[in-house]
């Protein structure tokens, strides 16, 4: 009878390591941040690196500025690699020898069949590519024109305006999502000129209206006077698998957006 219990006795040892592996397994993968970083360079040509790392570079995907290749690695070691120069050069070569048209004209007179001239060859190409489209053409504008209708846009706007509590939920979310997934650290310079003074001062006033902008450590330089873009920008953040998850439910568990989303989909089946 011991001997049942000790057994016993050590399997429940075991489920309880592998459950709390599973749980710290789990707790790691929604609360350890996933860092990502990048950078560009256009001074001489476009150049641009990136790294993903998750857990202190254990799990991590990254491509360096003077490398085509983008590397997945496990613990430092390089598990897959995706990209290749020379095998990128060879593959658009061998593209190119494909795209080369053949010779058409020796074969039409070798099997006795009359050759014709390039106008009268479009012109035939022409009269058997209009035929079956024109007829397409009509009836999508046919079932166009039925799908539309006034009424249709009236339970739209309808729809919309019996949905703006959760419309400016889901708003408000989506704001709080960008911000979050936003770079925490922001460090470059950018140097442009369109040759113009005019159009230069116009963009000026655009970059102004982006945050961006006014970031310690980012510095805009207009140039009235040459056309030129000299870029270099570095990125840095990191973002946490627990507050999707939390973001999911808080969703999930709305039932005004429930409701919304019920309402769109029958008027989707209304009108198709």
């Amino acid at each position: 009878m011991w001997i049942f219990l000790l057994i016993l006795k050590w399997i429940f040892i075991i489920l309880g390591i592998l459950l709390g592996l599973v749980l710290l397994f789990t707790a790691l993968i929604l609360c350890v941040p996933v860092r990502y970083r990048a950078a560009v360079d256009n001074r001489e040509k476009i150049q641009y690196s990136f790294k993903v790392s998750w857990l202190l570079s254990v799990v991590a995907v990254k491509k360096k500025k003077d490398s085509g290749q983008i590397v997945f690695s496990v613990f430092g070691i390089p598990i897959k690699r995706m990209g290749n120069e020379k095998t990128a050069k060879k593959s658009v070569a061998k593209s190119e020898k494909e795209k080369e048209p053949e010779p058409l004209q020796d074969d039409k007179e070798e099997t006795g069949e009359p050759v014709l001239s390039a106008q009268e060859e479009k012109t035939e190409q022409r009269k058997v590519k209009k035929r079956p489209f024109s007829r397409t053409k009509k009836a999508k504008k046919k079932k166009s024109k039925k799908n539309f209708s006034f009424q249709g846009l009236s339970s739209i706007m309808k729809c919309v305006k019996q949905n703006k509590k959760p419309l400016k939920r889901l708003y408000r979310e989506i704001k709080e999502l960008l911000k979050y997934l936003a770079p925490k650290k922001v460090r470059g310079t950018f140097l442009f000129g369109t040759g113009d003074p005019s159009s230069t001062g116009l963009v000026t006033g655009l970059i102004s209206l982006f945050p961006i902008a006014y970031q310690e450590g980012v510095l805009v330089t207009p140039d009235f006077e040459e056309k030129r873009l000299d870029a270099d920008f570095f990125v840095k953040g990191r973002m946490r698998v627990i507050y999707f998850l939390r973001l999911f439910l808080r969703l999930y568990q709305d039932k005004e957006l429930k409701r919304m989303w019920k309402q769109i989909h029958r008027l989707k089946k209304e009108a198709f």
